[in-house]
């Protein structure tokens, strides 16, 4: 994973409070708060689903929430912990 993708994970973690929020929400949010293109937001969302780290909606499913699957919620949390510093960009 690159430090861009930790990033996000952590971001989808911190603001999952319970609200639904969609992929595309994300992508614009991540976008604006981390000031990251959305095109880059859109690539790391893309490449954590395909990690099974979090699940979200599609083109053909639209309207989806998106969320951490356990997985991810084990690597967010790892990240967001005490022990928790910059992730090595070597650890891809």
């Amino acid at each position: 994973m690159t430090s861009v993708q930790y990033r996000i994970l952590e971001y989808i973690y911190r603001k999952e409070t319970g609200l639904a929020h969609t992929y595309s929400w994300y992508v614009k949010s991540i976008a604006t708060e981390m000031g990251v293109p959305e095109s880059t937001a859109k690539w790391c969302l893309n490449n954590l689903r395909g990690m099974l780290l979090i699940e979200a909606g599609s083109a053909l499913e639209k309207g989806i929430p998106l969320r951490l699957t356990h997985p991810g919620l084990v690597v967010a949390k790892g990240l967001s912990g005490p022990l928790s510093g910059r992730p090595r960009e070597d650890y891809r």
